[in-house]
């Protein structure tokens, strides 16, 4: 693993690989999660749709997360004439591009959860070698800004891949076929916008699953790292708790049709990309010249 300061740094180009790399799996994970996946669920069990996503959805983040850290530490080792990030980020886009195609198409339960969670652990392989890219290949002192590249593409990623999958309630067939598209097109252009170097001459560390746990392990005497954490995973639990199911709330609750309900999925994400980038660039800046953080993150949950 390089450090970023012992390779030429070109970090306008990396900023937008990452850019094109987010959206590559942001579109289609937030495409999936938010409609054509409920849809197909509520197609199977229409009267445990709610139950049965919850399952579907919570199986999908643990093999995701657990695949994020070991394609993580794979990519680490890899040695190839392209890098070893780049054979991850195209490989898990083809991969999960592949696999998206069976969930229309899986005719129980159990079988669309065991295709959908595989998809999205393909996916980590993309979304953890494109964060790798920033320590490797981006100095010290820019690293803060070449990584926002990421949080604008979660979120132009949620909000197009939402509005996208809504015209596809009817046609789910289409609508995973759409996004595969785009996911494998997105992932490719993205290493070809910022190509790694070959690595294949470097000394590679011995794979291990001690020390892979060892890096997992979590760290000590380090209270603002805890505060942190618990405090975005509550606020992103409580966000997600309802944009998750908001198909099922647009057509159990306000009554709407399929299709109604898919509309205003897809205007909701456009409001809410603006209303993410109005709150970001109004927050950003005001917080760096008050030199205060916590004020902002009180009062946005609040609100």
């Amino acid at each position: 693993v390089t450090t970023g300061a012992t390779v030429p740094q070109r970090p306008t180009r990396v900023a937008i690989a990452l850019f094109l790399g987010t959206l590559s799996w942001a579109i289609p994970f937030q495409a999936s999660l938010l409609v054509l996946v409920p849809a197909r669920v509520a197609d199977l069990t229409p009267t445990d749709k709610v139950g049965t996503f919850a399952a579907v959805s919570a199986v999908a983040a643990t093999l995701g997360l657990l695949a994020n850290v070991l394609f993580g530490a794979l990519s680490d080792r890899t040695r190839t004439r392209f890098g070893g990030r780049t054979p991850w980020i195209v490989g898990g886009a083809v991969g999960s591009a592949v696999l998206l195609q069976l969930v229309p198409r899986a005719s129980s339960v159990p079988l669309l959860m065991i295709v959908f969670a595989v998809a999205v652990a393909a996916q980590n392989a993309t979304m953890a070698s494109l964060t790798a890219l920033i320590p490797d290949r981006v100095a010290v002192g820019g690293r803060a800004r070449v990584s926002a590249t990421i949080g604008i593409g979660v979120l132009v990623g949620t909000s197009v891949g939402a509005a996208a999958a809504a015209g596809f309630t009817s046609n789910l067939a289409a609508g995973f076929a759409l996004v595969a598209v785009v996911e494998v097109v997105l992932a490719i252009a993205a290493v070809i916008v910022a190509p790694e170097p070959a690595n294949k001459n470097q000394p590679r560390t011995a794979f291990s699953v001690g020390r892979l746990l060892h890096s997992m392990a979590p760290p000590r005497g380090v209270a603002d790292f805890y505060w942190a954490l618990w405090g975005r995973l509550l606020l992103v639990l409580g966000y997600f708790l309802i944009q998750t199911f908001q198909l099922y709330i647009f057509t159990d609750y306000v009554h709407l049709d399929e299709a109604a309900a898919a509309k205003v999925i897809a205007m909701n994400a456009l409001i809410f990309l603006a209303a993410a980038i109005v709150g970001s660039l109004i927050a950003g800046p005001l917080s760096d010249r008050l030199h205060r953080r916590k004020i902002f993150v009180i009062v946005s949950t609040v609100i």
